[in-house]
């Protein structure tokens, strides 16, 4: 009994780890086709990942497809006004939607999430869910930067 009990509050605890924030709306889009390069860091900045993703911007969903450097799918899913969704038969990221979403902020100046608090450094801008910090943003010349509450860094530039 108590091995189940155990096993249903660490899910709860894993499920309020990973929670994203709600979708408040989708801005229209000025590009609709975009294409970036992301590069996963280690806590030292050396590169371990490469991949591309690309974003389709449609008025009503916003596609988002990443790929390995041979065009493998690491990651598809569909943002829409009620949330993620998964798109084809990629498995489920979670890392990845964390990911998209904190790009999707860096990219638009209108609020698509909804957010507790969201606090501006002179270095980053961090937001927040319910007081836990969900993602970091460093803008540069270069592109982003984006933290993940995992402790993932990201660097985030725009092909076209």
């Amino acid at each position: 009994m108590k091995k189940y009990l155990l096993l249903g509050l660490f899910g709860l605890f894993l499920m309020g780890c990973s929670s994203l924030p709600m979708v408040q709306t989708l801005p229209l889009q000025q590009k609709t086709e975009r294409l970036f390069k992301v590069e996963q860091r280690d806590v030292n900045g050396k590169l371990k990942q490469t991949s591309l993703l690309s974003l389709s911007a449609q008025p009503q969903a916003w596609r988002w497809v990443q790929s390995d450097p041979l065009g493998v799918p690491i990651a598809r899913v569909i943002l829409t006004n009620k949330g993620w969704q998964n798109d084809g038969f990629v498995m489920p990221n979670q890392q990845a939607k964390q990911l998209f979403s904190a790009i999707a902020t860096a990219l638009n100046t209108k609020q698509l999430f909804a957010f507790s608090h969201i606090e501006r450094t002179p270095q980053a801008t961090l937001y927040f869910v319910d007081k836990k910090q969900v993602w970091r943003i460093i803008t540069r010349l270069s592109g982003i930067d984006i933290e993940l509450p995992d402790m993932s860094y990201w660097h985030i530039e725009e092909l076209n």
